[in-house]
């Protein structure tokens, strides 16, 4: 896309990986002569993740599905990711805004459909190594992980016991993905893959389920709790910063409103995101 190219390049806080496809997600739902448009509009128009309920709210409606001993770890890990999806949206979006003010507009990416594009990420996509010139441009970096979401791959669930087939990356430069089936499969028979080995506050907080048979796995540190760990630690220095620091006062006045915006979402009162 070439338009989509050019806020790419100029806006650095979309190469982390997330933030560049969450809003590019957004953008293309918008779109509606898009090539991906039929395929964003299939995907559930929220996921409820615990993430998004109040502190209270989660505790009273999901706390329950996990031991005890795992309860205070599936909220903690629940506020961090939710400080990841607010960090992430309050960093990239006023720079947007301030570099393309006339198509990056708040009404249309809200806090709402911000929540709808991270609970996508969160819940259906992976992690992968990607080499692209264009990635050694922007970042500096020969490659750089990036969360990769694939119409159909996104499909399989998850099981525990074995059988599940695995994705490969296929090595012939078409960046093609191929499923390889660990048993047999017969016609309409559930493909399912593993998710990984995750505790169930992990799987609750990361998926908002908790797979049968796997309440004997030990809780490690999520690679997302550490992500968000660190983002805290940037934003609580460049608060006030996000447009240069020529223009603190406006920058921190578009951010506290993207940041209200989500905290008032309608995805925050279990309600549908309008995608």
């Amino acid at each position: 896309d070439p338009e989509f190219v050019e806020y790419f390049l100029d806006v650095p806080e979309m190469h982390d990986g997330f933030s560049g496809l969450a809003v590019y997600m957004i953008h293309e739902a918008m779109n509606k002569t898009s090539f991906w448009r039929p395929y964003l509009c299939s995907l559930p128009e929220w996921v409820p993740l615990p993430l998004f309920w109040s502190a209270e709210k989660r505790m009273e409606k999901f706390a329950h599905q996990v031991p005890e001993h795992q309860r205070d770890h599936f909220d903690k890990m629940s506020r961090r990711l939710r400080r990841y999806i607010d960090g992430k949206y309050y960093t990239v979006m006023p720079s947007l805004h301030k570099r393309f003010p006339q198509k990056f507009k708040e009404k249309d990416y809200s806090g709402a459909r911000w929540a709808w594009a991270g609970s996508i990420l969160l819940s259906r996509t992976w992690a992968q190594l990607y080499k692209d010139p264009m990635v050694m441009e922007t970042t500096g970096k020969e490659t750089m992980k990036i969360q990769t979401l694939v119409p159909a791959a996104d499909l399989p669930n998850h099981r525990n016991d074995g059988s599940p087939g695995k994705f490969q990356t296929m090595k012939n430069g078409d960046k093609s993905l191929r499923l390889d089936a660990s048993k047999h499969h017969y016609e309409g028979d559930q493909v399912f893959i593993s998710y990984g080995e995750k505790c169930d506050a992990e799987y609750l907080a990361s998926y908002g389920f908790i797979p049968e048979g796997n309440s004997g796995i030990k809780c490690h540190t999520n690679s997302s709790v550490g992500a968000a760990k660190a983002l805290s630690r940037q934003l609580n220095k460049k608060r006030g910063k996000l447009f240069g620091s020529e223009n603190r006062q406006r920058a921190q006045g578009v951010a506290d409103r993207f940041r209200k915006a989500l905290k008032s979402s309608e995805v925050m009162k279990g309600r549908k995101a309008n995608n």
